[in-house]
């Protein structure tokens, strides 16, 4: 079919009456004459015939293509700095190793780099402990699963209140060696201050003449076998005197790089009434929240992790209302 519209050239109005001819006339080779009509279906593409004597310096060319729709050149990648390129060749090796795995090797890949964050984690920032006793209670309980801050105390001193999980040295009643064991307990007096236990309380000042001894709000429920004149098994188990009666009444000062460290549930905790002070080099950390509490029985540490392949057992033991609190 024929168009009605008319292509503007330098010579005038150009119209073809063909396809054929109007294809030839863009190439240069004739076929249209001025006032030949072009076809609507050529116009619609948006083609524009080149004028007749293009090239020379009055009519330079042009191309057929309108400008929106002509391939703009592509240009060069920059190239990295050589400093940037040494920084990131260990990355750039291990995407394009990446690539090439396939997706089993990939997921394989990713649990193995997750464990060995979490390890490095568990090392460095973060450990879980549980709490397998009630010397804490009731602040927390048995069965409690804590998350503890490794690094706290890597810039920050440990204070009065602080729920601290220690490394602590007990005595095998069936051999002569020493096992390590975490304890968790409070942290009550730090360097500096004076202590002294009488009258079924704590009490604590700061002045070396004691003149402003005050007790503390918590009561130490003090049995002879507790506290009193009792004396402590071991040198190497305590540090009140290196093995001197430890005597109710009788004020001490705690030393540098030393805490003193109590149960909250003091009839039922084997503390610093016992083994004496907790050296710093021992701290592990401070304990933060409670992630996870179970009610059940009491599981020993090697049962652990097969049971907890017993789902419903844990499910019907589990303390909803202690997840996440803080610990403090």
């Amino acid at each position: 079919m024929l168009g009605a519209h008319a292509l503007a050239g330098a010579h005038g109005a150009v119209r073809c009456g063909t396809v054929e001819s109007f294809r030839q006339y863009i190439t240069g080779g004739g076929g249209c004459q001025r006032g030949d009509q072009a076809p609507a279906d050529v116009l619609s593409l948006g083609f524009r015939p080149v004028p007749r004597g293009a090239g020379s310096p009055d009519h330079p060319p042009r191309s057929a293509m309108p400008r929106d729709r002509q391939e703009k050149p592509q240009e060069k990648p920059r190239r990295m700095p050589r400093w940037l390129e040494v920084i990131t060749w260990p990355w750039r090796r291990y995407r394009e190793h990446h690539r090439r795995l396939s997706k089993t090797l990939r997921f394989i890949e990713g649990l193995a780099i997750a464990l060995a964050v979490a390890l490095i984690l568990r090392e460095v920032a973060i450990q879980a402990s549980w709490v397998p006793s009630t010397s804490m209670y009731p602040t927390l309980e048995k069965g409690d699963f804590l998350l503890v801050n490794r690094l706290v105390y890597l810039f920050n001193d440990p204070k009065p209140g602080d729920i601290i999980v220690f490394r602590h040295l007990t005595r095998n009643p069936r051999s002569l060696a020493q096992e390590e064991t975490d304890f968790i307990k409070r942290c009550v007096a730090v360097p500096g201050e004076y202590f002294k236990f009488e009258g079924g309380f704590l009490w604590k000042d700061t002045d070396a003449d004691h003149s402003d001894a005050r007790p503390l709000d918590e009561s130490i429920y003090l049995e002879p076998s507790y506290i009193g004149k009792t004396y402590l098994p071991k040198p190497w188990e305590t540090e009140f005197g290196s093995g001197k009666p430890f005597e109710e009444g009788v004020w001490y000062e705690v030393p540098e790089e030393r805490y003193l460290m109590l149960g909250d549930n003091r009839t039922r905790s084997a503390d610093s009434r016992y083994w004496g002070y907790l050296a710093r080099e021992n701290i592990k950390g401070k304990a933060f929240v409670i992630y996870m509490s179970f009610a059940g029985p009491e599981w020993p540490e090697e049962q652990m992790l097969l049971d907890l392949l017993d789902i419903p057992h844990y499910v019907s033991h589990l303390r909803l209302g202690r997840i996440m609190n803080t610990v403090k």
